[in-house]
C-alpha cells in the first residue's frame, strides 16, 4: 500500500526492529512446523504475524487455505537448498548458522559490522 504512496518499500520485521532497538543476540532454537528462530525473532514475528493478512483470515473467517498455499510455496523455495542440507556433517548446526548470518545481515541491511577478532584473543 505504501509504494502506491510514493514511499520506498522495506523488507524488515519486528524482530530485526527489536535487534535496532538494542536486544542483544538471544537463544537459538528450531520449532516444529515453524522452523528456526532466537528468541527475540519468535517475540517479534508473533507480534507481527498477528496483523498478518494470513492471520486475520484464519480468525475471522476460520480459513485456513492461505496458510497451506504459504506453506507449501515457502517449502517449494527451500528444495533447492535439501541436497545441501543433506550432505552436511550436521545439518542442525548448518542450518542453525545459515540462519543466525542470514539475520545478522538483514539486521544491518546488507552491510554487518566486521567481527572483532583482536577481542577473541583477549585473555581476562
Amino acid at each position: 500500500m505504501a509504494g502506491k504512496g510514493g514511499l520506498e518499500r522495506y523488507n524488515e520485521d519486528f524482530g530485526q526492529t527489536l535487534a535496532v532497538w538494542g536486544w542483544e543476540e538471544s537463544r537459538y532454537f528450531v520449532m516444529p512446523f515453524i522452523g528456526p528462530y532466537t528468541v527475540r525473532d519468535l517475540l517479534g514475528r508473533s507480534f507481527y504475524g498477528y496483523f498478518h493478512p494470513i492471520s486475520y483470515r484464519i480468525r475471522e473467517y476460520n480459513d485456513y487455505s492461505p496458510l497451506v498455499i504459504d506453506l507449501i510455496t515457502l517449502r517449494a523455495e527451500l528444495l533447492p537448498f535439501q541436497q545441501q542440507i543433506d550432505q552436511a556433517n550436521d545439518p542442525y548446526v548448518l542450518i542453525r548458522d545459515v540462519y543466525l548470518q542470514n539475520r545478522e545481515f538483514e539486521i544491518y541491511d546488507g552491510d554487518p559490522p566486521a567481527p572483532d577478532y583482536d577481542a577473541l584473543l583477549e585473555y581476562d
